[in-house]
């Protein structure tokens, strides 16, 4: 099951290069807005992943630089009760794109606190390695190296 899901998500993906972005900040945003890069938010950890990604999966995206982007609307790009982001929007994308599982580095910043010590660093070195292996469990999300347009609103 895992395996047929994985493969479906790149199919559809691929098949089609339209996604979806939230707006995590009170903007304009009419479409031609080029989606800017996301700027992280537990340097550490980040700098950890980057590490695994270089050393095992050095051919996808960094997360460094990136942009996020959803599936569909229902992704984290959905917007929930108290969420933080402000806006759907439909985007095309154009560029080097990869579907990782983000339940993965949510969970090691949950575990650490997201703060990484000598005691947890093998931890968020197996949690880095089990993202960019691309097994989807839960919540994919997309990882967008290149250009993010918005089309209009979802």
């Amino acid at each position: 099951m895992k395996l047929y899901r994985k493969v479906a998500l790149r199919y559809i993906a691929s098949k089609r290069n339209i996604y979806y972005w939230a707006a995590s900040e009170a903007q304009p945003v009419n479409p031609g807005f080029k989606v800017p890069v996301w700027k992280p938010r537990h340097p550490k950890i980040e700098a950890i992943f980057e590490e695994v990604r270089l050393e095992k999966f050095p051919n996808r995206p960094s997360r460094l630089g990136a942009k996020f982007v959803c599936l569909h609307k229902k992704g984290f790009c959905q917007k929930p009760t108290g969420s933080f982001f402000h806006s759907v929007h439909e985007v095309r994308v154009k560029g080097k794109v990869f579907i990782a599982d983000m339940e993965y580095f949510t969970e090691v910043v949950m575990r650490t606190g997201g703060k990484v010590t000598e005691e947890n660093e093998r931890l968020v070195r197996s949690f880095a390695e089990d993202y960019w292996s691309g097994n989807i469990i839960m919540s994919p999300e997309v990882i967008v190296q290149g250009d993010v347009t918005v089309l209009g609103p979802a």
